[in-house]
């Protein structure tokens, strides 16, 4: 508890400095001078947050996979090129008298598209995109428990999908911003189960299907970008 006290007064007196400075004049846009385009590159801080301060209660996940964000735009239009990635690799093993259980799940999400970023204020600046995206899942489960039973089963899950992306960010400092996006992606997916004995015998049923999603994302993620 004192920890996170002390952390919170530091955050303060940075945000202090921070706003403390010469602000632009009324209707000027923060834009960095003899350059022909901006980069932008964020980062997922919904965990950082979460471990800072606790406001009790329940908080609902963040489904948003993209951890880290690219943007290259001009700066005399505002359009460009954006991109976000994200992925993660899982290993745990778990024991009783009789089972041993490995599971691996390893996950990766890409999108990529069209995007155009507009200051609505000094320190308000509103995007939108239209996304291409890819995202996959694997998830291996091998049970042992030293007898014929043994198997490994392999689920897959590939998605691909479009769709419009809106973003809204608060310019804190020249360089730093703090954002928010929600989206709106129509997801084509197809997803394998397969079984398999450990023993070489036996039968390996498959099951797969294809389905469609078309699910819209609320902004519930935040997202802490550099601004070069």
């Amino acid at each position: 508890m004192v920890v996170r006290i002390f952390i919170c007064v530091i955050l303060l007196v940075m945000a202090h400095q921070l706003f403390g400075q010469e602000r632009p004049e009324e209707n000027a846009i923060i834009q960095p001078s003899e350059k022909r385009m901006n980069q932008y590159v964020g980062i997922q801080i919904n965990q950082l947050i979460r471990n800072i301060l606790t406001f009790g209660g329940t908080s609902t996940p963040v489904t948003n996979p993209y951890l880290l964000t690219y943007s290259l735009n001009s700066k005399a239009t505002g359009l460009g090129f954006s991109m976000g990635i994200g992925g993660s690799s899982v290993q745990t093993k778990t024991t009783d008298n009789f089972i041993t259980t490995t599971s691996k799940v390893s996950d990766y999400a890409l999108r990529g598209g069209i995007e155009g970023k507009k200051y609505i204020s000094r320190r308000w600046m509103m995007s939108f995109s239209w996304d291409l995206l890819t995202e996959g899942n694997k998830s291996v489960v091998t049970s042992d428990n030293g007898g014929n039973g043994n198997q490994t089963i392999t689920s897959k899950v590939n998605k691909f999908g479009t769709g419009p992306r809106g973003g809204l960010s608060f310019q804190f400092h020249e360089k730093m911003l703090v954002g928010t996006e929600a989206s709106y992606y129509f997801k084509w997916s197809d997803q394998t189960t397969t079984i398999k004995p450990n023993n070489g015998g036996g039968t390996n049923p498959n099951n797969s299907q294809k389905l469609q999603q078309f699910q819209f994302s609320l902004p519930a993620v935040i997202f802490l970008v550099m601004k070069f």
